[in-house]
């Protein structure tokens, strides 16, 4: 399905106080307030069926709340219509059903019905305040059909992520880069994107996967600031962890797996190989991280 401007109109909603300027408009059975755009020739839903629609939730001073353009993916609705007799899910729905293939329209409505009908909380702003829905109907899918476009929509989301990733991953590893060598700090590096430079490589063998090792770390932005809470350090008490056991990033493993019983050494990873684009545990979002890592030591462990 290619993707196309949200509308082919453009549409002029200036700033009208939600109580005295809804010229244009009617008024659902809810109280949702509505305007046809354009209505096409295309077919309505059946029972069943889904609606795929373009979608631009936002404030009347264009404040976005939400929008299919920015999530880069089409927003779903299943058509039931004995929701209509018993109590739809939320407000929004009762005009989403209005709609035919070819349609566009605008729904007005107060932030609080918002809130509380669609996102099930409170609203960050004045419960009065309006609110403008943006909608076309791209098409409409049986089940079947709708979860054949879903595995597609899934594939490209996760495309471009991945697109996303390896474009962050390549400009930090260059800037990781960058600052080693203006220091001419000799460094390695793994195929992952890891790059590193060992104090002490240690003693005896490398740990391998089903070995439980315990170490020491310290871990910093890459401007060297401290990174508050105890994702910060091991606070001088070593961290027991069984290499190969899930919920442990790969790219720490991937580190130990570089020293022996004893060595030390300095990583640095690239957002994408730790917290990522979200963050978590008190870490800032896109942050390059330096560990300072001591591994302490191995246990084999010799199944019995």
């Amino acid at each position: 399905m290619k993707k196309k401007p949200l509308f082919l109109v453009k549409l002029c909603i200036i700033g009208c106080l939600f109580a005295g300027c809804n010229q244009g408009f009617e008024q659902a059975d809810s109280g949702l307030l509505f305007r046809f755009i354009e209505q096409g020739q295309g077919p309505k839903p059946q029972k069943g069926e889904f609606l795929i629609l373009d979608l631009l939730i936002k404030t009347e001073n264009d404040s976005i709340i939400f929008s299919t353009v920015q999530n880069g993916v089409y927003f779903p609705v299943r058509y039931d219509p004995y929701k209509q007799k018993v109590g739809l899910d939320n407000i929004l729905e009762e005009g989403f059903y209005m709609l035919a293939v070819g349609d566009s329209a605008v729904f007005k409505l107060r932030a609080g019905e918002l809130y509380r009908s669609v996102f099930k909380t409170f609203a960050p702003m004045g419960p009065e305040e309006a609110i403008i829905a943006e909608t076309r109907v791209i098409d409409i899918y049986t089940y079947e059909g709708y979860r054949r476009w879903k595995r597609k929509e899934l594939t490209k989301r996760r495309h471009r992520h991945n697109l996303e990733r390896d474009k962050i991953l390549r400009a930090q590893i260059a800037e990781i880069e960058t600052h080693l060598q203006s220091q001419k700090v000799e460094y390695s590096e793994t195929d992952s994107g890891i790059r590193y430079t060992i104090f002490n490589p240690g003693w005896g063998s490398y740990p391998k996967e089903g070995d439980s090792v315990s170490f020491s770390y310290t871990v910093t932005y890459f401007d060297g600031s401290k990174i508050e809470g105890g994702i910060g350090s091991s606070a001088g008490k070593p961290k027991s962890i069984m290499m190969g056991a899930a919920g442990v990033f790969e790219s720490w493993q991937e580190s130990i797996k570089l020293l022996k019983q004893g060595g030390k050494g300095r990583f640095y990873f690239p957002s994408p190989l730790a917290f990522g684009a979200s963050g978590g545990y008190g870490i800032k979002p896109n942050s390059i991280l330096v560990v300072d890592m001591e591994l302490v030591n191995i246990k084999n462990n010799v199944p019995k």
